[in-house]
């Protein structure tokens, strides 16, 4: 028979044989817990610093499909046709986008009206990137980062590379105000930056000239590009804060109707 004190004994010995069986972490294992949680936590935020990098990119190559697609318009109906960016500028009607330099659309002439029809709904760029400018200029001679603006730096979107006052001379897409429907909406915009095609394919500015053609030498050019960037655009929807200047993309267009991508890489020597 056992005594009491036996059953204690026996009690004790059956928690210290639990006790020592349960699991225990060591200091090196802890350690090594910690070093794999900072690898982590360093690449996870390695990759969160980087996500404009293919934001912009996924821009750059949804700018390239819709002049694209605006080239095929023009080609298959032999109308000119434009990509067009949406701002604020003389804005006025229904059916338009609710923030400035992030949608876009593409637009056809009407054959026998002075009137345009949208043939897409606005598209809008993905988060955290915006239309930066729409220039025409000799690429080739380009060097170094054209981009002209440090990250945090608000900036107003610039179109053409020409004086102030004159920048929408060649990219607006019409002169007095865009007239467009688009199904039983119908709106007016006042300058709005564009590229688009001839009926033939052939590319031409915003207001439906030609590559190459005009006196001054800073619109005797053969290309024109929409340059997207990472960025938001200001609460008055007017100007825009720069966020990275390393990670932009031109997207360009040549008298011929030729479509490419060119990353900031491209015009460094």
């Amino acid at each position: 028979m056992t005594s009491a004190t036996g059953k204690n004994r026996t009690n004790r010995s059956c928690l210290f044989a639990v006790r020592s069986r349960s699991p225990a972490f060591t200091l090196v294992e802890l350690l090594s817990v910690v070093a794999i949680m900072a690898i982590v936590m360093g690449a996870l935020g390695l990759a969160i610093s980087n996500m404009g990098g293919p934001a912009t990119q996924v821009a750059a190559a949804q700018v390239a499909s819709g002049l694209s697609l605006a080239r095929q318009y023009a080609v298959a109906k032999n109308l000119e046709t434009r990509f067009i960016i949406f701002n604020l500028d003389g804005a006025d009607g229904t059916g338009l986008p609710p923030e400035s330099w992030r949608y876009w659309t593409v637009i056809q002439r009407n054959r026998h009206a002075g009137s345009w029809t949208m043939l897409k709904e606005w598209e809008k760029l993905p988060a955290g990137v915006v239309f930066l400018n729409v220039a025409q200029m000799n690429y080739s001679v380009i060097a170094g980062d054209p981009i002209g603006a440090k990250p945090g730096e608000i900036v107003s979107p610039v179109f053409a590379g020409a004086s102030p006052g004159t920048e929408y001379k060649f990219m607006e897409s019409f002169i007095n105000g865009l007239k467009c429907s688009a199904g039983s909406n119908s709106f007016t915009l006042g300058k709005t930056p564009a590229v688009g095609f001839k009926g033939v394919g052939e590319g031409v500015r915003g207001d439906g000239s030609s590559f190459g053609s005009g006196s001054s030498t800073s619109v005797n050019q053969q290309e024109a590009a929409i340059r997207v960037v990472p960025g938001a655009v200001t609460l008055d929807g007017k100007q825009i804060i720069i966020k990275a200047t390393n990670n932009y993309y031109y997207v360009e267009i040549d008298k011929r109707g030729r479509v490419r991508v060119r990353p900031p890489e491209s015009y460094r020597q």
